[in-house]
Parts: C-alpha cells; structure tokens; sequence
C-alpha cells in the first residue's frame, strides 16, 4: 500500500505525467511486490523554488519518496527498485545528472501506517485470526 510522492522543479507535460505514474507504479508492483490497487502516485509538478549549489536551479531536478510499511521488502527488492526507478527517470529527462536529484524510500511501522482507516497492523493481525 504504498504512496509515491513526486516534487519537481518544472512543469510536466500531461503525456510525461501519465508516463510517470503508469511506469513508477509497475516498478513498485515489480520490484516491491506491492498490490497494484494499492499504489497511489501524486506528482507536484513546478513546486517551489529549487537551489543547487545555493543558486536558481535551471536545469530539471526532483525528489521522489515512496512510503511503505516497515519490514515488508528486503535491502535487495529495495536496492533494485531504487535503480531502476533512477533508469526510469534518466530515460524520461535526459539531463537529470546535472545536478543532485533524490529517491527515498520511507518505512512506516505497520501501527503507525494503514489506509480507509485501518492501520497494517490492525489488518495483518485480522489475516492471523
């Protein structure tokens, strides 16, 4: 049940924003194994005023964050997401190792986490019932 937040400094074509949510939410699916049902991407597009080097950034930059439930995905899954998640946006927005661009991956534990207002905990403990 994860949430893929994406910020970027520019705005995105429509086709690019398509592009990206179909394409994060397969590599979530892929290399997560998370429920496809599950997976929401929000993209910020043109969102706020980005510095690098302490100056106006002008070439594209973005930050990514994905949050998941604490403990459900090994280094390994996470590791290759990550990369491939970095492909993906090398692939869509060629100058993206201009400058310092950031992937996160946020682990929440399962009490502190849930969604339609049900933690993870709360459902993984109905499953064992």
């Amino acid at each position: 049940m994860p949430i893929l937040t994406v910020n970027t400094n520019q705005a995105l074509l429509p086709a690019i924003k398509e592009k990206l949510a179909v394409s994060l939410s397969v590599l979530t699916q892929t290399y997560l194994e998370k429920r496809p049902d599950l997976i929401n991407v929000v993209i910020y597009e043109n969102n706020g005023d980005w510095y690098s080097h302490g100056k106006p950034s002008e070439d594209f930059q973005f930050y990514l964050k994905i949050v998941i439930t604490e403990g459900t995905n090994s280094e390994s899954q996470k590791a290759a997401w990550l990369k491939h998640t970095w492909l993906l946006f090398e692939e869509i927005f060629i100058n993206v190792k201009n400058l310092p661009n950031y992937i996160s991956i946020e682990e929440q534990p399962s009490i502190n986490w849930g969604y339609n207002g049900q933690s993870q905990a709360s459902r993984l403990k109905k499953q064992g019932e």
